[in-house]
């Protein structure tokens, strides 16, 4: 855990790259998890899946179904698609909190995730 504040605003310095030139537009969505109490403003627990939840996420991907950020997966599953998928590749996903993106990675051929 990070025992500071995460910074408010995009350094200048970065702001650019952050906005690709200012072609991406900025919004504010703050969360600071730096202390304790802080993240007790969250129920996400662990989170637990049962394969056949698993199993019914992968045929969603398959079907070309959109989950958890959804029009966005449309977007993922064209460039998945652009390279091929994923056939045979190891894919590691940190910091998700339902495994629908595991199963995105399972759904384009990935051997495991």
């Amino acid at each position: 855990l990070n025992p500071r504040a995460p910074p408010w605003d995009i350094p200048d310095d970065q702001y650019d790259a952050f906005t690709m030139g200012g072609a991406i537009q900025v919004t504010k969505h703050y969360v600071d998890e730096s202390a304790a109490e802080a993240r007790d403003n969250y129920n996400f627990g662990f989170y637990t899946a049962s394969r056949h939840e698993i199993e019914r996420m992968v045929n969603d991907v398959k079907e070309r179904k959109h989950g958890y950020y959804g029009e966005t997966d449309g977007f993922l599953y064209s460039a998945l698609d652009a390279i091929g998928g994923l056939k045979g590749m190891a894919v590691v996903i940190m910091g998700s909190l339902e495994p629908w993106y595991e199963a995105v990675c399972i759904g384009f051929g990935a051997s495991t995730c």
